[in-house]
C-alpha cells in the first residue's frame, strides 16, 4: 500500500476583539502626558464606576506600573484588568414557579455577569511618534 502524503496544514485565523477608549481632558491646556497618566491612575485609586448603558458599568479592577520598549525608546505604561458588569436595581421581583411578585433585596456590591479583559494606557496615548 502506498503511503499518503501529508498535507500542508492551512493556518486558521483566529478572532479577536479590540476596544479603545478616548479620554480628552479640558481644558486645552491640561492635555499634557503627565495630566492623562493621573487620569488613569485616578480612575483606578478612586475605584470610579463608569456606567456605558441602562444596566451596565466598567471599572479597572486592577492596575499595574510597567515599561515597553519600542525603536530604542522606553515608554511607561499602565497595564490591568477592566470588568464589565450588569447592574441590577429594584426589590421587585417576579418568581416564575409561583407566577406571582416578591421582594428580594440584593447583596450590596455584587453583580452578575462580569466579564473581564485587560487593557494598556500608553503614556502619549501611543507608542510610536511619527
Amino acid at each position: 500500500m502506498a503511503k499518503r502524503e501529508k498535507r500542508p496544514q492551512k493556518s486558521k485565523l483566529k478572532k479577536f476583539r479590540f476596544y479603545g477608549i478616548n479620554t480628552i481632558l479640558t481644558p486645552k491646556e491640561k492635555q499634557s502626558e503627565k495630566a492623562y497618566e493621573a487620569y488613569m491612575r485616578k480612575i483606578f485609586e478612586d475605584d470610579i464606576h463608569i456606567l456605558i448603558s441602562s444596566d451596565k458599568k466598567i471599572t479597572l479592577r486592577t492596575q499595574h506600573i510597567g515599561r515597553v520598549g519600542y525603536k530604542e525608546k522606553e515608554y511607561k505604561v499602565l497595564y490591568g484588568k477592566i470588568v464589565r458588569y450588569t447592574t441590577i436595581e429594584g426589590e421587585n421581583w417576579y418568581n416564575e414557579k409561583k407566577r406571582d411578585y416578591q421582594k428580594h433585596e440584593m447583596p450590596k456590591d455584587i453583580f452578575p455577569s462580569p466579564f473581564e479583559t485587560e487593557y494598556i494606557y500608553f503614556q502619549g496615548g501611543r507608542i510610536s511618534k511619527t
